[in-house]
């Protein structure tokens, strides 16, 4: 993945996460889910489908939605307590 890539992913997360914040009050794996439903549900009523192509923004949001949830679930599995 290029960098400019890496990049828009990362803007498009910080605006999901602020919506997320302002409207659930959280950005967990549930909130994300739902969110990115919304987001295909909407597309997909529009005629959207994946490209392979340059990303455009449907699946940037996309990506950036998984990667928040990849996101948590990393922290969630690093502060479990180890024996």
């Amino acid at each position: 993945m290029g960098c400019h890539v890496r990049a828009a992913i990362d803007q498009h997360a910080a605006a999901v996460r602020d919506i997320l914040a302002m409207t659930a009050g959280r950005a967990g794996p549930i909130q994300l889910a739902a969110y990115a439903r919304g987001i295909q549900d909407v597309a997909a009523d529009r005629g959207w489908h994946p490209d392979t192509g340059a990303p455009d923004w449907v699946t940037l949001r996309l990506l950036a939605a998984c990667d928040l949830a990849l996101s948590d679930r990393r922290s969630r599995i690093h502060s479990l307590p180890t024996f």
